[in-house]
């Protein structure tokens, strides 16, 4: 019965290995640019490979609200963006905005 359980240990401690929790999410820096009507925020892959992100921007309203748009587990290749796109009318027009991306070498 011992040997069992030593067996069990070894191949479930192997198979949670530290390799296999090697990739780690890492913040990138995100552009954000905002008017009246809409907020963008940005990533650019300037790394040498393919990546995975995702990410918010969140927009705030003049009235106080706020606005979402988010992206969630996109590729972007080498030297490519992605974008994620929050609206309003001009009844409650933005003011101010930020934005959240991570990402995970893919």
């Amino acid at each position: 019965m011992k040997t069992f359980f030593l067996i069990l240990v070894t191949v479930f401690s192997l198979s949670f290995s530290k390799a296999t929790f090697a990739q780690q999410w890492f913040a990138v820096n995100a552009q954000v640019q905002v008017n009246q009507l809409n907020v963008t925020g940005a990533v650019y892959n300037n790394f040498g490979g393919r990546v995975m992100c995702q990410g918010v921007v969140t927009g705030y309203t003049y009235r106080g609200l706020s606005l979402y748009a988010y992206f969630n587990n996109v590729v972007i290749y080498p030297g490519q963006y992605a974008y994620a796109y929050a609206y309003t009318n001009t009844m409650d027009p933005f003011v101010n905005a930020n934005s959240n991306v991570q990402c995970i070498a893919y």
